[in-house]
């Protein structure tokens, strides 16, 4: 905006809108009203928000799980041939999927079984509140 758009802005002290003002700069201060939407909620996610006032509540669930990497080292023998020697490496950490264990070099002390998403909600999901409910 330019100074002399600045200068020509209008102070509204309400949210009312004026149609005069259509296509202006306009400052405003009014209050906000959202409503509450955690009865909107899935049933899994009420005991953990059971109140929430907003325009939009979103989740995404993660698992805190093993998780196998590997690095493969590979040298010339002295026939020709190539040699390698694959590391792995097992790290606990928070995983968006599940991981099945039972695929790792490893997997003793490394078990994931029983670490998975309820079969009652969405990995991901989002509420919205009703456009016409947030003023």
């Amino acid at each position: 905006a330019t100074v002399l758009e600045i200068e020509d802005a209008k102070v509204y002290q309400s949210c009312v809108p004026d149609p005069t003002a259509t296509g202006k700069l306009v400052l405003v201060a009014c209050d906000v009203y959202t409503p509450d939407i955690a009865s909107s909620l899935p049933d899994p996610l009420t005991p953990f928000l059971d109140h929430f006032s907003g325009a939009s509540v979103s989740w995404s669930m993660q698992i805190y799980q093993w998780v196998q990497t590997s690095s493969e080292d590979c040298h010339k023998t002295n026939n020709g041939g190539q040699s390698c020697r694959t590391t792995y490496s097992y790290n606990a950490q928070w995983t968006s999927s599940p991981t099945d264990s039972n695929s790792f070099h490893r997997s003793s002390g490394h078990d994931n079984r029983g670490t998975r998403f309820p079969t009652n909600l969405q990995p991901t999901g989002q509420v919205n509140a009703p456009a016409s409910t947030v003023v």
